[in-house]
């Protein structure tokens, strides 16, 4: 089970449209020898191109360094990677998109599996820590 670090209140507060937990610790191999932790947003809003990311902590919580520094860096990103599962538990269909900063989609992989997902993201990982 993915770690939360206050489960109960999550549990108690679920977000609109929660849909499960996505169990992600059988991707943590690929970051192998880094203090990298997969993490999410609250909310992210779309528009014209204009991106609104929210993120929620309860008063007097401080955000995780690791966070911090993705929440600060994100307009300097050179790239971004999207990569859509279907399956929550057991990942079945996924697709991944390559889009640098110019918005030029210069790589569509799709695949099935949870070990299909494994390669693309040990590729990834691979390809951006060079």
């Amino acid at each position: 089970m993915t770690t939360l670090y206050n489960a109960q209140v999550f549990e108690e507060t679920v977000p609109p449209w929660f849909d499960g937990f996505f169990n992600w610790e059988w991707l943590l191999p690929v970051f192998k020898g880094t203090k990298i932790t997969p993490m999410d947003f609250d909310a992210t809003v779309e528009r014209k191109l204009h991106y609104l990311i929210i993120e929620t902590k309860r008063p007097n919580i401080i955000i995780p360094q690791g966070q911090l520094w993705t929440l600060e860096r994100l307009n300097q990103a050179k790239s971004f990677t999207i990569l859509k599962l279907w399956g929550k538990d057991t990942p079945q269909k996924w697709e991944g998109q390559l889009r640098y900063r110019s918005g030029k989609c210069c790589q569509v992989k799709t695949g099935y599996g949870p070990e299909s997902i494994y390669e693309f993201c040990k590729n990834w990982f691979a390809w951006a820590n060079r």
